[in-house]
Parts: C-alpha cells; structure tokens; sequence
C-alpha cells in the first residue's frame, strides 16, 4: 500500500492500480501529485481569480470550493490569471449562460441524472472553454447553486476527461470518499450528490450530436484548440508535476495568451 498525504498529513493508503488513478484524477479535483514526496499539492498556487458579482455568501462558499487548490480568490482590480464577472438573470427559460471569447455557451438541468462514465462525473458534464475573462448569466430559480458551476470553470484543467473514459466508477468513488472528502468536503460534497444535471440541450438531434463534441455555440466558425486559462506543462521526467504553462513573449498574433494583460 502507498501512503498519500496533503498539507504533510497523511489521507489515506492506496493500492499502486488506486495510486495510479488518482494521479489521473487529481489534476481535475484542482490537486496535482509530487511523486518526490508522495503528496497532493494545490494546482493553482500562485494563480489570481477576481470574481465580480457574487454575494457575501455566494463568495464564501466559492472560497471554501476552491480553498485546497491554493488559488487566490479576490474582487478587487487587479491583474488576475482568470475574471469572472457574475449577472443574475430572470429569463425562466435560462439556467447558465457563459459568454466567453466571443462563443456563447448554455447549459440546461436534467430531469434525471444519466452519467455512464467518470469523464461524465467529474465535472457533471460542465466544460465549457473559456479565455481568460467570461461573463456567466444565471438565473437563481433555475440555478439554486451557482458556486458549484463557477468552480467548475475555475477547475477546468487543459487535460480532456476522456482520458477518464477506462476509469472504473466503483474506484473514482472509492478516491472521491477516501482522499477528496477528507481533503475538501465542501467541493467534494458536489460530487456525491445523486442529482447531476444533463448535458446542455440543442434544438434537434443533430444539432446535439455536434455539441457533444464542441458546447460552445455561435456564430462564427471556432478553431478546435481549447482556450483555457490555466495552461499545463506537457509531461516531463521531473517527478514534480507543474500543469500551468507559460508561453514565450513575442508579437505574433496568432498566438492565443490568455495570461496577456495589456
């Protein structure tokens, strides 16, 4: 058995096929693993998110979702990696709707839930792409808990979950019950709940056949490239694993920066 810690203490004891899961699954909980040490880390050290448009209360609970992952939650101007700006709709046909380099992305609740894999747990099928601002309009009847989905986003790593696909669900609840609820039970609390809302819906079959493969509709033709404002590193031999990557300065403009501040 593997001793895995956080925060220098000691979470539980993994099996090495368990370890080797968690590795995968860690980078979307906002944790990445240090083999050196054998412990969980938070991914977003260092990392500014400035949120507008929460409440008090809606704030703290987001400060509780995120508080492992070592991110810097404020509401103040300032140069932030990731701007949320939050608008409160009453449109009764809206539940989310995210606006973010020029796309449009909606999502709408399930009568029942219907997940057949992880990769369709993690997130609850909530993965739009976003650039380093988005604007997210919700409306509170339809949308009881929007710091649920507002993690999410900030959560959003630039690692598919399909590589989730060969993930047994009876472990992905072991590692959620085990390692997650200890580490945050406030975010991990999302996660065991029964009722998960479906993918977004679409006006015809077809039409959601093709968002099964891109959620963000619009206008305009989108490059298949995820933006996503917490880039990774790509693997290494290092033992300590560093997902935010950062791209050389230079004054091409086809290179997408979403850290780029003018």
């Amino acid at each position: 058995m593997y001793s895995v810690s956080f925060n220098r203490k000691e979470v539980c004891k993994l099996s090495s096929e368990e370890l080797q899961i968690l590795k995968k699954i860690a980078v979307f909980w906002g944790l990445v693993w240090v083999d050196s040490t054998n412990q969980l880390i938070g991914r977003l050290s260092g990392k500014t998110i400035r949120i507008i448009g929460l409440n008090r209360k809606e704030l703290n609970r987001l400060n509780r979702s995120l508080e492992h992952t070592q991110a810097i939650i404020t509401t103040h101007p300032c140069h932030s990696d990731l701007t949320l700006s939050v608008f409160k709709e009453t449109a009764a046909d809206l539940t989310i709707k995210i606006e973010s380099n020029n796309q449009v992305y909606e999502f709408e609740p399930a009568s029942k839930p219907s997940f057949q894999s992880v990769s369709d747990m993690i997130y609850k099928r909530f993965e739009p792409d976003i650039s380093a601002e988005a604007k997210v309009y919700w409306n509170p009847v339809n949308c009881i808990d929007i710091t649920e989905w507002l993690t999410y986003l900030i959560l959003k790593s630039n690692e598919s979950t399909e590589i989730l696909q060969d993930v047994p669900s009876k472990i992905f609840e072991k590692l959620l019950r085990n390692v997650f609820v200890p580490i945050n039970p406030f975010l991990s609390s999302y996660q065991l709940k029964h009722y998960w809302p479906e993918i977004p819906s679409s006006k015809s079959d077809e039409q959601q056949s093709s968002e099964l493969i891109s959620s963000f509709k619009g206008k305009n033709n989108f490059p298949s490239t995820q933006i996503n404002p917490f880039k990774e590193k790509p693997q290494t031999p290092s033992t300590t694993i560093n997902p935010f990557k950062q791209k050389a300065e230079g004054k091409d403009n086809n290179v997408i920066n979403p850290f780029f501040k003018k």
